[in-house]
């Protein structure tokens, strides 16, 4: 398989776009499929209309990683960022 993997599916964009936007975090690049008019009109086709699709070589890992993190699952570094605590 060479061309890009769904790996899931969404009503709203902005939902696959939160994915999209874990999934860059982790290193995998993402694209957002649909056809919802930029979001202009969002919801406005049957649901799961709007696709998150990677590389077949990340598509694994990706659906592993959506899973976890719709499900709860997935563990966010907060640290990141982080003043450095007093001495």
């Amino acid at each position: 398989m060479n061309g890009p993997v769904e790996v899931a599916r969404y009503r709203y964009r902005h939902e696959a776009e939160m994915r999209r936007a874990l999934l860059d975090d982790e290193g995998i690049d993402s694209v957002v499929v649909g056809d919802d008019v930029g979001g202009m009109y969002p919801g406005i086709f049957p649901t799961g209309s709007i696709r998150l699709v990677v590389g077949p070589e990340d598509a694994e890992r990706a659906r592993t990683i959506v899973t976890e993190f719709d499900q709860g699952e997935y563990e966010i570094d907060e640290s990141e960022g982080e003043p450095p605590a007093d001495p």
